[in-house]
């Protein structure tokens, strides 16, 4: 993580590339009533191997009822998911919360004792 300001414009970067056609992103909003919930982060290339995120490295599984828990996880996930327009408004709302955060670096303002 960086400082808000540059967790907005991340945010913002990822909002400009949604627009490329070979990419697709998904925001689950914070309003959605989610029903699943990954217990780590996982990647998936392909329906036969995922890599699970593990406290000390990786776990990779390619046992075909392993990987089908993932693929439906993944499925109840992008149900939940906003894609195009309503994923970069997601992004772009969550860049300006970011940017009402205060700066970490700046001094703190301090009032006058009269």
């Amino acid at each position: 993580m960086g400082s808000p300001e540059v967790m907005a414009r991340q945010g913002e970067h990822i909002a400009e590339v949604t627009r490329r056609p070979h990419i697709r992103v998904g925001v689950i909003p914070w309003g959605a009533q989610a029903t699943v919930f990954p217990p780590c982060g996982f990647d998936m290339y392909d329906e036969h191997t995922v890599v699970v995120g593990v406290v000390g490295g990786s776990a990779y599984y390619n046992d075909p009822a392993d990987v089908a828990r993932y693929v439906a996880m993944l499925a109840d996930l992008q149900r939940l998911a906003v894609f195009g327009d309503g994923a970069r408004v997601e992004l772009r709302r969550i860049a300006d919360e970011y940017r009402a955060f205060p700066d970490p670096g700046s001094e703190p303002s301090r009032a006058r004792q009269v």
